[in-house]
């Protein structure tokens, strides 16, 4: 029996765009605990910092005065004045500073023009909240002690250079006025004019002069000292957490989606069925995130009923029925893509869960290596599956009654005198040349479905041929540690041996919805009793039926 294998890469959907919600489900520890690195980080980097308090004061700067009142002045000129280091030497000579040049003194000085208005703004940054108000004010006084000086200096040139055109008027209408007693006619009358014209001259003159002089050389004021910082400039502590926090969600996620990118483990039912091709039949949540699969409940179906795990193998076993009916199986390989244990944990407790339904169930353990089934039922069997294969043993005489109604357990360990140890290297080849099929003939001869519990496809050879003698594979895998390449190399050697995959089970980890709902439960109250030797009744009751028949 076989069944088509497509490309699971060709098969593979592409990311949907829920990718990024479900990057966030499932790293948001990552982006979380990054995101609180960042922001530690900050807070700590803020807490050393050396607190600055700034400090503002404002000049109102007016132009120079002229006939038609105060003209307006270039602000951007004015703040490049402001800031210059002229300002900076005054402030330093009036304040009476030492050990300070310009260039330390302007570089915490900050000076702005507010839209669309006539105004410095000087602020002057410092750790002492007094200095920086005082600065700030030092500064504002310089700049117009400076722009003052410079204007008075300015209407000082421009009314020396008004009286010398007075002058040189008056000394013109002195020589008009000589010659006008000795002109008559029409030389006195242009005489005359010229005289009027340059007294008017003189006039307008002096009128300048006499503007310039009521105006007294102020080029601006300050609005108001400057107020007292009463809190830090910087650290800004809100915006930095703020900035800090985006920041680190930001780097967070794109870590995490870095890590989903380059992960390759399995990450839900829809992509297992992608890469296997094949249903997946249960989802069965486990409680412990880093637990082996090995150690995640034990037989859960027995110990606790009612728990949604229990309820996970009873639908396991409804679909497996189901699926099995319909290809005419009765034996079906129990077995995992990965290195992982999960395969015995599932084994048991399905086959619990089938004997539960009426059915007489063998339960073969595989793992010739490391056999577990004896101990999960609180049995040690003298003898097992590798005496029969060994032909030590027949298969009848290992078979051993569980404390479940209609479950019987056949251990893979060998009977005491046989040096089973130095046999370990060889179990590939007695299930290779003692044909797996036999056994598993001769179990389905006296029940009605068989499970074999089989180590990893990849680990063990052996476990194909088991795949090959059964109906059926059920493969487990598990989202903690099944990757798409384990998946796929458990699918090829599934399709290299002609095996039929009925189907899939998924152990998913750490949902604490499952953990509130079922109670943690490491041990049984009460071990059930199991019978050690050999079930002999069943040898009777087909020996009963074969001569019956």
């Amino acid at each position: 029996m076989s069944m088509p294998y497509p490309d699971p890469l060709m098969s593979a959907e592409p990311h949907s765009p829920s990718m990024f919600s479900s990057i966030l489900r499932r790293r948001k520890l990552t982006v979380l605990g990054i995101a609180a690195l960042v922001v530690l980080a900050t807070i700590a980097i803020t807490a050393r910092e050396t607190r600055v308090y700034d400090a503002t004061a404002s000049v109102v700067v007016q132009g120079p005065p002229t006939t038609g009142g105060q003209s307006q002045v270039n602000m951007a000129t004015e703040a490049a004045v402001a800031g210059s280091p002229a300002v900076a030497e005054l402030v330093i000579e009036r304040e009476h500073l030492k050990a300070v040049t310009a260039r330390q003194l302007s570089a915490n000085l900050s000076v702005h023009v507010p839209v669309d208005s006539q105004v410095l703004q000087f602020s002057y940054a410092s750790p002492s909240p007094r200095v920086a108000q005082e600065r700030a004010e030092a500064f504002a006084a310089a700049y117009l002690a400076f722009r003052t000086g410079e204007q008075a200096q300015t209407t000082a040139q421009a009314i020396a250079a008004l009286q010398k055109q007075i002058d040189d008027n008056g000394r013109q209408l002195a020589l008009i006025k000589e010659t006008i007693p000795s002109l008559s006619g029409q030389p006195l009358a242009v005489a005359r004019t010229k005289e009027a014209a340059r007294q008017a001259q003189i006039t307008l003159l002096q009128q300048r002069v006499a503007l310039l002089n009521a105006n007294t050389a102020n080029f601006g004021g300050q609005l108001g000292p400057a107020p007292y910082p009463k809190s830090p400039a910087s650290p800004r502590v809100v915006v930095n957490l703020v900035a800090a926090l985006f920041l680190g969600l930001l780097l967070g996620f794109g870590v995490a989606a870095a890590r989903e990118y380059t992960d390759d483990r399995i990450r839900n039912r829809e992509d297992l069925e992608t890469w296997l091709a094949s249903p997946v039949l249960s989802s069965i949540p486990t409680r412990f995130k880093r637990r082996s699969a090995a150690d995640l409940g034990g037989l859960i179906t027995l110990q606790e009923p009612g728990s949604i795990q229990a309820d996970a193998f009873r639908g396991l076993r409804t679909s497996l029925l189901l699926e099995t009916s319909n290809i005419g199986a009765r034996s079906v390989l129990v077995t995992s893509a990965d290195l992982d244990r999960g395969t015995t944990w599932v084994a048991a407790n399905l086959a619990i869960a089938l004997a539960a339904s009426g059915k007489r169930i063998i339960l073969i353990s595989a793992d010739l290596r490391n056999p577990c089934l004896g101990p999960a039922f609180s049995t040690e069997p003298e003898a097992g599956l590798y005496d029969v294969l060994a032909r030590f043993e027949d298969l009848r005489d290992v078979v051993h009654r569980t404390s479940i109604e209609g479950l019987w357990l056949v251990e893979g360990r060998c009977s005491t005198g046989h040096d089973f140890r130095s046999q370990l290297g060889g179990a590939a080849d007695l299930v290779d040349l003692i044909s797996a099929g036999d056994v598993v003939r001769e179990a389905l001869s006296i029940a009605d479905l068989v499970l074999v519990c089989s180590p990893s496809l990849a680990a063990h050879s052996e476990s194909a041929s088991w795949a090959r003698a059964c109906d059926g594979v059920l493969l487990v895998s598990d989202v903690q540690t099944t990757t798409h390449a384990d998946t796929a190399r458990a699918k090829e050697l599934l399709g290299r041996a002609h095996a039929t995959i009925v189907g899939a089970v998924l152990l998913e980890r750490g949902r604490r919805s499952w953990r509130r709902r079922s109670r943690t439960v490491w041990e049984p109250e009460e071990q059930p009793t199991v019978r050690t030797g050999p079930d002999l009744s069943i040898r009777r009751q087909v020996s009963a039926s074969e001569g019956e028949t």
